[in-house]
């Protein structure tokens, strides 16, 4: 397990605040959300993940970006560990990439389109584990991270909601 806590530098556009990999993830509750974006992406073993009522699994490999107040929770399921790559963001330009979300609460993200946020997080792990931390190098990997995922912007689309149903059946 590899971690890094309260490492944001306030002046900086965006910024990790948290940041671990190889975290063995337990049962969270957040029913006023978490004050920052927040990304979790499975390592191995598989978790469950509910945004307000509605359910994912996160097999390995799968992420979720979720936004700054937005009640969530999340488990383990099955009988092996289920291991997570996490990090949290801050700074003066995160509002500016919420803005980017467009009404949404959260982005799911697919195994395979997630290997370059994996990429990225790692990149920032190795950037905050040397002597000095150059701060202007993992703001900028921060950012790009932050940006890709905000950019996702697939939302999920519940096929019985009403909306749905009135436009394609």
């Amino acid at each position: 397990m590899r971690t890094f806590y309260n490492i944001a530098d306030l002046s900086l556009p965006v910024m990790a605040e948290h940041l671990g990999a190889e975290w063995n993830q337990g049962v969270i509750i957040r029913h006023q959300g978490f004050p920052h974006f927040h990304w979790l992406q499975t390592q191995s073993g598989m978790g469950a993940f509910w945004v307000r009522d509605k359910r994912y699994e996160l097999s390995p490999g799968m992420g979720i970006l979720i936004a700054p107040g937005v009640p969530h929770r999340y488990e383990p399921l099955g009988q092996r560990p289920w291991q997570v790559r996490f990090a949290t963001f801050q700074g003066q330009l995160v509002d500016d990439l919420l803005k980017q979300m467009v009404n949404s609460e959260f982005v799911l993200v697919e195994a395979t389109e997630a290997k370059l946020y994996a990429t990225l997080h790692e990149q920032l792990m190795q950037q905050l584990a040397t002597d000095p931390v150059d701060d202007l190098a993992v703001s900028t990997t921060a950012y790009r991270l932050l940006l890709g995922l905000t950019r996702q912007q697939k939302q999920t689309i519940d096929q019985h909601q009403p909306d749905y149903q009135l436009l394609l059946c």
